[in-house]
C-alpha cells in the first residue's frame, strides 16, 4: 500500500498544485484541505483535452489513515468509455486500493525517470 512516506518523496518531483507535462499527458498532486477537510489529497494522470481542459484518466482522492496508508476516497476517469465515479465502499474498495497502488507506482516510475 502507498504510504505518507511515499507520497511526501513524489512531492520533491511533483509539487503539490503543480502539473507536470511528460510523454502524452499531464501529471498532478494537489492538496484538497480547502475543499474536503484537512489530510485530503488527490494524485491524478490527466490527459490534455480538445478545449484546453484536461480529462482524468484517473485521479483518485485520497487521505491517510493514523499509520500513514493512503486510503482512496473517489476514483474518477473522464476518459474512460464509459466515465467512471467511484466511491470508496465495501463492494469497491479492493478495486480503488489496487488502482491507487498502480497510480503511486505509474507517478514513482516517473520520478525515476525524469531529471532531478
Amino acid at each position: 500500500m502507498a504510504t505518507k512516506k511515499d507520497f511526501i518523496e513524489l512531492q520533491k518531483q511533483f509539487p503539490l498544485g503543480e502539473m507536470k507535462f511528460h510523454n502524452d499527458g499531464f501529471w498532478r498532486l494537489q492538496d484538497l484541505s480547502k475543499k474536503y477537510g484537512e489530510g485530503y489529497y488527490a494524485i491524478g494522470f490527466l490527459l490534455p483535452g480538445y478545449c484546453g481542459e484536461h480529462q482524468a484518466h484517473p485521479e483518485i482522492i485520497f487521505h491517510f489513515d493514523e499509520d500513514g496508508t493512503a486510503i482512496p476516497d473517489r476514483l474518477y476517469d473522464y476518459a474512460a468509455t464509459p466515465p467512471k465515479i467511484i466511491d470508496y465502499k465495501q463492494g469497491t474498495a479492493d478495486e480503488l486500493e489496487s488502482e491507487l497502488q498502480k497510480l503511486f507506482e505509474r507517478f514513482h516510475e516517473l520520478a525515476l525517470e525524469m531529471p532531478k
